[in-house]
This record gives C-alpha cells, structure tokens and sequence, in this order.
C-alpha cells in the first residue's frame, strides 16, 4: 500500500498508523491532553433552521459539547439548536 496518511479521529486527537506495508496495522493513539475530561452523554439535537435534521450529542466536558452531524457549516456560522433527552429514553 502506497503512504498511508495520519489519522485524527473524532475529538481532534492525533493518532498514527502502525504497521508496515501489507501488514495489519493499527492506529496508535497519542496521550490524552485535555484539560477537562469528557463524558459519554447522549441526547438528541434539533436545529430550528432544519426541522428535519436529526442529530445527536456523543459527550460533553466543562467547556464543550461533541455533536455527531453530517451537516456543512462554514467558520462563523450560526444556528439555533435544540437538545434534549431522547424520547426513545425509558421514563424521558
């Protein structure tokens, strides 16, 4: 296989890819550098500008919440977001 690039996987940690050509290969992970810790928290998202749009949270920390989306934004954009528990939830 020819090169095989770096991976930065969700949450902006860098990784690297270990293995030679033809091998198994992994991806190493760096040590983790965050000043606040995340914890795993699902809930649903909502944007009041795309009401069909449909997402949801993976975790948060004291300074941030991570949202899994497919949708585009630009630097700078704005939007509206509901967040709440899931309906699926027992007892939500």
């Amino acid at each position: 296989m020819a090169g095989r690039l770096p991976v930065r996987p969700p949450g902006g940690r860098a990784g690297r890819v270990v293995g030679g050509a033809g091998g198994g290969g992994g991806v190493e992970m760096s040590k983790e550098r965050r000043a606040h810790p995340r914890f795993p928290l699902v809930l649903t998202v909502q944007y009041l500008d795309a009401a069909s749009v449909l997402d949801y949270t993976e975790n948060l920390s004291a300074t941030g919440l991570f949202i899994r989306t497919d949708r585009q934004f630009a630097p700078g954009d704005r939007t509206t977001l509901v967040v709440s528990f899931s309906s699926a939830w027992p007892n939500a």
